[in-house]
């Protein structure tokens, strides 16, 4: 203790003490005033932005998962206008000669009934036997697929001649409708 008495006598020595315990108070009292609010706005500011990141990612969710929704909506509209299409007999065997000549395929065998109705749903069903090359075929049924009514594949069996290049389709179609028909 004597030792630091006898460095505290030399002024230079003694003002510099004092300086550091000024600016060790100053320090603290910074710590206090001046960084401990803003460490403290700063984990606030970080919080609220982890929030905000939160909110922002369930939101995207969201539009993510209004985007099928709107697709599945669009579909079902699709659908509901060819299952609102008027239907009878003789318009399906109209417009299988229809997509037959589009696709330039021939119809060897066509037959159509009319299924048992369930609610105001009226099904023809048609057996159809369908010829022409693979291109063709393939054709025929995308074509099919794109017309304006609720036309249902329910089966399908191919065969080819001795050499391949003909194809033959045995089809078991159904086309839906719950519009007036004839």
């Amino acid at each position: 203790m004597n030792r630091l008495r006898s460095y505290l006598a030399v002024p230079l020595v003694r003002m510099g003490v004092w300086v550091l315990m000024l600016l060790l108070v100053l320090i603290i009292a910074g710590e206090r005033g001046v960084w401990a609010p803003a460490r403290s706005d700063h984990a606030a500011a970080k919080a609220q932005l982890i929030a905000l990141q939160s909110a922002r990612a369930q939101l995207q969710a969201r539009v993510d998962a209004i985007a099928p929704y709107s697709q599945a909506e669009t579909a079902l509209s699709v659908l509901e206008v060819k299952l609102a299409a008027p239907i009878d007999r003789s318009g399906v065997v109209e417009i299988l000669a229809d997509v037959s000549t589009a696709a330039n395929t021939q119809i060897i065998h066509g037959a159509n009934t009319f299924g048992q109705s369930r609610g105001a749903v009226r099904p023809v069903l048609q057996d159809l036997t369908v010829e022409g090359s693979y291109g063709e075929i393939a054709d025929f049924l995308t074509r099919l697929g794109q017309v304006d009514t609720l036309t249902l594949l329910r089966r399908a069996e191919f065969s080819t001649n001795a050499d391949g290049t003909l194809v033959r389709v045995q089809l078991k179609l159904m086309t839906l409708s719950s519009g007036a028909s004839g």
